[in-house]
């Protein structure tokens, strides 16, 4: 059996006839946060926000009304056409005209909801909603906010509101607050906790793009019988970040340059996990091609497994016996290489750094938990592109040649060839390869044609400067591409915001700050948006 229960502002249970003399104190604190929708799924309890007036001449006034059903499947279209069937027994009429009832016209067209946001957002509500503590995001307009809701209303009690300043909300495990938003954005004690699921999520994805990448192999490996050496030259776009480039044969050479390149690919402003997954997948098929014999290998710090592959006289080296040596407690594995030269050890009781030798080879050192493409010997197959850097002495003539022409002295024009760098100092990373968005009319879709759009880099305790600036098409729309971000020599990346203005003639001006840390990868680009109100 369904019930509604309709109440004024104040909680003040209300008939027409004025014989109702019901309260209810949730509803006035509601009321108070300008909450236009809520629904608990455990009780199908919906209670939402709508205006009506008794006459067409007269006086809207705010109402709430309380609907309960638990035996409905669409609570929330329930919920409109039981209000709906009051008013018109009451002979009053709904206001749907005014902008407070753009939720409830929302819940009557659903159809026209979208839920906002990325599938990592999506991922990082879930998260944070499962957590039983109130998460509070903003999101652009109704229609969005209906449909995060339909998103998450099945498991999670959600509320829409104008507001989030009051406790009555504190019953709900999602708020979502309409206003000047981009996708889903965190707001209030929400954004720390928002960004820890997002490092975490990342730390996630990449685990997961590690062990798909290495069920791959071991699958093309066991099922189709395909060698190290196969899979290089059959998988595309795997090439070295620098193959087929003048200073590609820098890989090589002495230990110091392969340490800068791991600390390169290592740093936090990497960051492109793509790039990543690409170097993950050469460590597991290729191995020392990249490192060489001596220098630690990149583990990818998801798996509980250390492997390898043996090789004799450019062939895999069968039944060669393979120890594994715990570094801080001694304790030891042994097994022996299989018919293909391989070997695995299952490191989930311990804990690295390890010791990987086998007898008539150089140890491997400092090996971690992940490291799943040890190579012992010269491999039969290498990546194309990348010269073979080990401690034989056996490079080709162009690969030396190469060599040669990348320790040259620089020419007296003291011009740099390098393509990661410029004269001002600044690298690959410090561009931005696009910024793009739209500028719209408050209360509706309708672009603005030739809003200016500015962009500014900000860092605390300099002055902030200029970076960029455009203006909208006849649609709206505005995309800048290849934006690089100067820094002088005492400036991070990671301290950069970049405050962007909005301003068209008639219309209010307007500015949001988005800092770049907030991104998987500066280099990736990103969308801003905004709507300016006329003034």
């Amino acid at each position: 059996m369904s019930t509604l229960t309709v109440y004024d502002a104040q909680g003040n249970e209300y008939s027409p006839t004025g014989d109702a003399t019901g309260t209810n104190q949730r509803i006035k604190e509601m009321a108070l946060a300008s909450m236009r929708v809520a629904i608990k799924p455990d009780s199908r309890q919906v209670t939402g926000y709508f205006r009506a007036k008794e006459t067409p001449n007269s006086r809207a006034e705010q109402f709430y009304g309380e609907y309960t059903d638990r035996n409905t499947a669409e609570p929330l279209t329930d919920f409109v056409n039981a209000v709906r069937t009051q008013i018109d027994e009451w002979n009053h009429t709904l206001e749907e005209s005014d902008d407070s009832m753009a939720v409830f016209n929302a819940l009557t067209n659903q159809r026209r909801a979208t839920v906002p946001g990325s599938e990592k957002d999506i991922r990082i509500l879930e998260e944070l909603a499962d957590d039983r503590e109130v998460t509070a995001v903003g999101v652009s307009g109704a229609n969005e906010a209906v449909g995060l809701l339909q998103e998450f209303v099945d498991q999670h009690s959600v509320a829409i509101a104008d507001s989030t300043n009051t406790d009555a909300l504190s019953e709900f495990d999602i708020v979502i607050v309409t206003g000047r938003h981009q996708g889903i954005e965190p707001l209030g004690q929400t954004t720390g906790r928002w960004k820890e699921a997002k490092q975490s999520l990342k730390r996630e994805l990449v685990d997961e793009e590690i062990s798909s990448i290495t069920e791959s192999v071991r699958t093309l490996k066991r099922d189709f019988g395909l060698s190290s050496g196969e899979i290089q030259r059959k998988v595309s776009g795997l090439e070295s970040p620098n193959a087929g480039g003048g200073r590609s044969s820098q890989l090589g050479g002495s230990a110091s340059t392969g340490e800068k390149l791991k600390q390169t690919l290592t740093s936090p402003q990497v960051g492109k996990y793509l790039f990543v997954g690409s170097i993950v997948l050469i460590l597991l098929i290729g191995g020392a091609v990249l490192f060489g014999g001596g220098i630690p290998f990149v583990g990818s710090g998801g798996s509980n497994t250390v492997s390898g592959t043996v090789y004799a006289d450019g062939a895999p080296a069968a039944n060669q016996t393979v120890e594994l040596t715990n570094q801080s407690s001694n304790l030891q594995l042994t097994t022996t290489t299989g018919s293909d030269g391989e070997f695995e050890f299952n490191t989930s009781a311990f804990s690295g750094p390890y010791t990987v030798s086998v007898e008539g080879y150089n140890s491997k050192q400092n090996v971690a938990d992940g490291d799943t493409g040890l190579e012992f010997g010269e491999s039969p197959g290498l990546l194309s592109g990348i010269p073979f850097i080990g401690n034989n002495a056996s490079s080709t003539t162009d690969s030396e040649n190469e060599t040669q022409e990348d320790t040259d002295t620089p020419s007296s024009s003291g011009d740099d060839e390098s393509p990661n760098e410029t004269d001002s100092g600044s690298t690959e990373e410090n561009v931005i390869s696009y910024l793009q968005g739209n500028v719209t009319r408050e209360g509706s879709d309708d672009g603005i044609s030739g809003a200016t759009v500015i962009v500014t880099k900000v860092i605390e305790g300099s002055a902030n400067e200029e970076i960029t600036e455009t203006e909208t098409d006849n649609s709206g729309f505005y995309r800048i591409e290849n934006i690089e971000v100067p820094l002088a020599e005492d400036e991070n990346l990671n301290d950069v915001t970049l405050m962007f203005e909005f301003g068209a003639d008639g219309y209010e001006g307007d500015s949001t700050e988005k800092p770049l840390d907030a991104y998987t990868s500066p280099s990736e680009g990103f969308e801003t948006s905004r709507s300016l109100s006329e003034s």
